[in-house]
């Protein structure tokens, strides 16, 4: 009996020591995988937080990239587009818009809508050159007067090129349209003045002598 007695408290000893054992193991092995996931956590907030930084910084790029080729644009009266022939999607930049008078809150015009934007004349050469740029892929170059909607007229010089697929075949167009109407009206300026004088010699009974410095010398 009293080795009995002696034997119990014991058994209860190491079955608390053993008990207290597992627990620490426990506690060890939970402590080491939160301790781990606080390092994982902490390590892709970083990694997403670097990524969000890099994405801001793209981003910014990309928008003053977009501002200055809007300026560039604007203050060379230059618009660009593109025409994607299989889904027929048309894109144009701001200026182009500007050009032609239309509402930048409707969609581009889509080829051959676009032809209300030029008289007749015109848009029989530029259709023929569209045309040719679509059969046989070559770029063309093109001089057309446009008619906005409030009745204003502009001349401009549309410019296309032809990119194909594997097959050879073209699959979009695209190209710029610039607003040369300051410079027409300058030729035309000139043709007018030129027609005037070569009238006015022709016409005129009195000699005219055209020379070069003064005083002349005969």
């Amino acid at each position: 009996a009293f080795h009995a007695a002696v034997k119990a408290p014991f058994a209860r000893t190491r079955l608390i020591v053993f008990a207290g054992g597992v627990i620490a193991s426990v506690l060890t092995v939970v402590l080491t995988l939160a301790l781990g996931a606080a390092w994982i956590a902490r390590h892709e907030t970083e990694r997403l937080r670097l990524q969000i930084d890099e994405r801001k910084r793209v981003q910014e790029t990309l928008q003053h990239s977009e501002m200055a080729l809007k300026e560039a644009q604007s203050l060379a009266e230059v618009g660009s587009w593109s025409w994607d022939i299989g889904t027929g999607i048309h894109i144009w930049s701001e200026e182009v818009y500007h050009i032609y008078g239309r509402d930048p809150g409707l969609p581009p015009a889509v080829y051959p809508e676009v032809q209300q934007y030029f008289t007749a004349e015109s848009w029989e050469r530029l259709s023929a050159a569209v045309q040719e740029g679509l059969a046989a892929g070559r770029a063309y170059t093109c001089d057309a007067e446009v008619v906005r909607p409030d009745g204003g007229h502009r001349w401009i010089t549309a410019r296309g090129i032809a990119e194909h697929d594997s097959e050879g075949k073209v699959r979009r167009l695209k190209g710029t349209v610039q607003d040369i109407t300051g410079r027409k009206r300058m030729e035309d300026s000139l043709r007018e003045s030129e027609l005037k004088f070569r009238t006015l010699f022709e016409q005129s009974m009195d000699a005219i002598a055209i020379m070069d410095g003064y005083p002349p010398r005969f």
